[in-house]
C-alpha cells in the first residue's frame, strides 16, 4: 500500500506545489473572468483556469491522504515488534564451549 505521489516527488513537495498551483490558477482565473459580455473568450479561460486550479487542489489533496495513510501504516508496523537491543559480546569462556577457541 504505497502511499507516494505518482510523480515521484517527495510528498512534503507534492501537497506545496499542488497548493501553490491551485492558488496560482485559481488567481489566474479570477484575474480573467470578463466584466462585459462580449469578452466571453475570457470566460472560456477563466473557467478552464479554475478546472486547473480544481484539479491541482485534488491532487494537493490525494498526497496528503496519501501520506497520512502511509505513516499511518508504518506506525502500526513499527508497533509489532520490540525496540533494538544491543547483544551481549561472547567471553573467552563462551567460545571455548562452542569450540572455537581451545
Amino acid at each position: 500500500m504505497s502511499a507516494a505521489p505518482k510523480s515521484g516527488m517527495h510528498p512534503a513537495i507534492a501537497v506545496n506545489g499542488g497548493m501553490l498551483g491551485a492558488v496560482l490558477f485559481g488567481s489566474a482565473a479570477y484575474a480573467l473572468w470578463p466584466t462585459a459580455p462580449e469578452w466571453w473568450g475570457l470566460g472560456v479561460a477563466s473557467v478552464i483556469l479554475a478546472m486547473a486550479a480544481l484539479g491541482c487542489l485534488f491532487n494537493a489533496i490525494g498526497a496528503m491522504i496519501g501520506r497520512y495513510r502511509r505513516e499511518r501504516e508504518l506506525r502500526r508496523y513499527l508497533m509489532l515488534g520490540s525496540g533494538p537491543k544491543s547483544a551481549r559480546l561472547a567471553t573467552v569462556e563462551d567460545l571455548r564451549r562452542a569450540g572455537m577457541v581451545e
